[in-house]
């Protein structure tokens, strides 16, 4: 029997996982070719005890990390996990993955779990749309803004600290004489555009990376079509087919996403209208801010489009996996028939040794053991009875005071011959059969 996958039984938290491990404890620190471990599923998944007892039982490092160098923080969902992770095992806060980001700026610039991220800031998340937006003016349908404080480190520079060429280039600008002019206004606005396309960028890598991370971990894998298999003979066949109800067929309808259109990029020159009025000032300070910056970012056309375009796909996802529950029925279906056309072969099957056993022991004597048996002892008896008539003619009582008469002496050479004959017939009979030169003795 196979091994089962430790990653799916994490994901599920199966209470067969702790048996398996303790079994073969090598397999609580295993990754896969990706680096992802069974403390990123317990983590990513929200599995409290099977978290610590990975690493409390099993002495598993907290601080494991995947090929994107990040840990088991990176892939908190709650904070239950997160307050277990860093106050009770003790995860180190400071490991920062390829990207030069830690668990709380990569959570923070995902903008997906806001209570874990504000956890791990220490400081609750608040709102400061107020603060940019303007009364009356008015977001694109389906787009939220969401914002976040910024801690004074971070203000000051040691923490998502903007790119220093966007701050000289502001200030730069801002030490121009005329910078109302219509030359520096556009050259700002360029500035905001080139920054907030960056942000955008780097949000959809990082989208795009956690996606592939989660493509390759084994809970998103895709199983293998099944290779074809030798068709059955057809009298099981019709069997297998007249046992199934037609309910049990799987649609043939298509379930794929066709022709669907890609989401509008961002135009040259482009900037939030909430932007257009705001100061040098207000400017730098926005760009100091990476969660400004892609709340901002969310604020153009295509965000709404790409959400659509993701439904999209969500409702292609959900069709496929109703095809794969229909199938999953199907397949019990067929299974059913199949282990009933088994009982009944298995049942005939007996029913045939019975009558084959049967048939052995009624035509037991008739066997070519039985045959050859009988065929010695027809020839023992022929023996005894060729040296009675021997016998019989030495030992009688015979006239003539025991000279035997012409006829009684004919008689016996008769006798004698007509048995030696059979004998010799049986003892040929014999000898060709231990030869092999004939089946059997008829």
């Amino acid at each position: 029997m196979s091994t089962p996958n430790p990653y799916i039984l994490a994901a599920e938290n199966s209470p067969s996982l702790i048996p398996l491990l303790r079994s073969n404890p090598s397999l609580a620190s295993a990754q896969d070719e990706h680096g992802y471990s069974l403390l990123h599923a317990a983590a990513s998944y929200g599995h409290l005890e099977l978290l610590r007892s990975l690493v409390q039982e099993f002495g598993v490092n907290v601080n494991l990390t995947d090929e994107d160098g990040e840990t088991c923080l990176f892939v908190t969902e709650t904070v239950e996990i997160a307050r277990c992770l860093v106050e009770e095992l003790g995860v180190d806060r400071t490991v920062k993955n390829h990207d030069g980001l830690t668990a709380e700026e990569a959570i923070l610039g995902d903008d997906s779990f806001p209570e874990v991220a504000a956890y791990l800031k220490g400081t609750p998340v608040s709102n400061l749309a107020e603060n940019l937006v303007r009364p009356g003016q008015q977001l694109p349908p389906n787009v939220t803004v969401s914002f976040g404080t910024m801690t004074k480190p971070a203000v000051n520079g040691d923490a998502d600290v903007p790119d220093p060429e966007f701050k000289r280039r502001i200030e730069e600008l801002a030490s121009r004489e005329n910078f109302h002019s219509e030359e520096n206004q556009r050259e700002l606005r360029e500035l905001v555009t080139e920054a907030i396309r960056g942000v955008n960028a780097e949000t959809q890598q990082k989208d795009l990376r956690r996606r592939k991370q989660k493509r390759h971990s084994p809970f998103g894998q895709q199983f293998p079509s099944p290779a074809p298999s030798t068709p059955p003979k057809e009298a099981l066949q019709s069997q297998a087919d007249a046992s199934i109800s037609t309910s049990h067929a799987p649609p043939n309808r298509p379930f794929s996403p066709r022709n669907l259109q890609q989401p509008p990029g961002l135009d040259e020159g482009w900037i939030p209208d909430i932007l257009k009025d705001k100061s040098t000032k207000d400017l730098q300070s926005i760009l100091s801010n990476p969660t400004l910056l892609n709340a901002l970012a969310n604020t153009h056309p295509s965000y709404p489009s790409a959400q659509t375009h993701l439904l999209t796909l969500l409702e292609s996802n959900k069709s496929l996996a109703t095809r794969a529950l229909e199938l999953e029925s199907h397949l019990a279906a067929l299974r059913a028939s199949t282990e009933t056309l088994l009982l009944q072969h298995q049942s005939l099957e007996l029913s045939w040794r019975k009558k084959q056993t049967e048939m052995d022991a009624a035509l037991a004597p008739w066997s070519p053991k039985a045959l050859y048996q009988r065929l010695a002892a027809a020839i023992a008896e022929q023996e005894a009875v060729v040296r009675a008539v021997e016998e019989s003619f030495l030992d009688g009582d015979l006239q003539h005071h025991g000279v035997a008469g012409e006829r009684e002496v004919v008689e016996w050479v008769r006798r004698l011959r007509s048995e030696g004959a059979k004998l010799e017939f049986r003892r040929d009979a014999r000898a060709r059969w231990d030869e092999g030169r004939v089946g059997g003795w008829r």
